[in-house]
């Protein structure tokens, strides 16, 4: 489920991915919302449907504007397209997350932060056939 929410108040195409087991940020979205990266202690290998990527640099303490809620996170740096930053199982157990599929409703009940509800647009699906 996707939603635009910001960061440093910069509009940012934000992934709840539930599939991820890390959170991640897009190399070019770090630049533009004007966060710098540091070297991680160790290297992350990330197995992607085109691949392998190694990172070793992360962003920390990311402000991310979540509806009421500012929740700062450490965000590996990737070079991704399409999608500013991936919020994986890492941050969504920290934060005590739910995924509501059918009302695209994202809870936190972030320890730190308190409770919310985030409901996000609804996303156009088309229909894929395939002929076998």
């Amino acid at each position: 489920m996707t939603g635009t929410f910001s960061i440093n108040h910069k509009p940012t195409v934000i992934l709840f991915d539930s599939g991820a087991t890390h959170s991640f940020i897009s190399d070019k979205c770090g630049a533009r919302v004007g966060l710098e990266s540091s070297q991680a202690t160790a290297q992350y290998m990330i197995t992607t449907p085109g691949g392998k990527i190694v990172s070793n640099q992360i962003l920390r303490h990311v402000p991310i504007q979540l509806g009421s809620k500012l929740i700062k996170t450490n965000l590996i740096s990737l070079s991704l397209e399409g999608i500013d930053v991936i919020l994986g199982m890492d941050w969504m157990t920290q934060n005590k997350v739910l995924l509501d599929i059918s009302s695209q409703a994202v809870e936190i009940n972030s320890p730190s932060q308190g409770a919310t509800t985030l409901y996000l647009p609804l996303q156009e699906y088309t229909t894929l056939v395939l002929l076998l």
